[in-house]
């Protein structure tokens, strides 16, 4: 059941990487949940989260609950690590959520997409570049893998709707959410044509420390990720350094 994982995910100060060990152990967080009052040290699970587990259980439960309920109320669907849709591609990240919450329709090749990423405010040169590299890629039927940023990432969206493709939009916030506020409208293409999917609850409002942790999710669901007209300080960096880490091969036009 979908509360349980999300509950472990709400326990303060615990991570992805304690998630995936705990899992590792239990298997399911419910068996962790109904336990958690006699729960020791065990295998690879230290004392540390032992005692964040019993201190913050409760607490991460309450909160749990109310985001099934908020998901259930504006229809955002809920998929978990061992569900079907949680590709086992994307189970080897030990830095990635157990948790996803989205808008749109899961594709059999969803995580298998190419990422295209770059500036925001990119020369006209770059944006048929993108427009043109995407056109290639929807013959191809790959997936486009995006973060819905202004500039490449919307430009590259926009060229796989149009024309009939799919495309996977990887969000900073909440899928209730939207920013920047004028991609509404593309927002809501991409949840009718494709998918929208992201690690943070409804409700979470857009913030410069979760773009990094999105851009990672952009790399993991990407085969090859295409780097379009990014200075070497743009934000595109920390998905270029988590594809590096992750082994995938990197395109760069620069």
């Amino acid at each position: 059941m979908e509360l349980y994982y999300i509950w472990l995910e709400r326990i303060k100060r615990l991570g992805p990487l304690a998630w995936h060990v705990i899992l590792e152990e239990f298997d399911k967080p419910y068996d962790v949940y109904i336990n958690r009052k006699e729960l020791i040290p065990q295998g690879r699970i230290t004392k540390n989260q032992v005692e964040l587990i019993k201190e913050g259980a409760e607490d991460a439960m309450e909160r749990a609950k109310v985001i099934v309920e908020n998901c259930r109320k504006q229809s955002i669907g809920i998929i978990k690590y061992g569900d079907q849709q949680f590709k086992n591609n994307i189970r080897k990240y030990v830095d990635f959520p157990v948790v996803f919450y989205y808008k749109g329709q899961f594709s059999d090749n969803w995580t298998n997409g190419m990422g295209i990423v770059g500036a925001r405010r990119c020369a006209s040169k770059d944006k048929k570049l993108a427009i043109n590299i995407t056109s290639e890629l929807v013959k191809k039927n790959y997936p486009i893998i995006g973060g819905l940023a202004k500039g490449i990432d919307s430009y590259a969206h926009t060229a796989e709707i149009y024309q009939n493709g799919y495309t996977v939009a990887v969000l900073g916030f909440g899928i209730d959410q939207c920013y920047p506020v004028e991609h509404q409208k593309l927002k809501c293409a991409i949840a009718e044509n494709g998918l929208l999917i992201s690690e943070y609850p409804p409700g979470t409002f857009a913030s410069k420390f979760r773009f990094p942790r999105r851009n990672r999710i952009i790399a993991g669901l990407s085969d090859v990720l295409y780097v379009i007209g990014a200075k070497e300080n743009s934000g595109t960096k920390t998905t270029v350094q988590t594809a590096e880490k992750y082994k995938i091969e990197i395109l760069i036009y620069s």
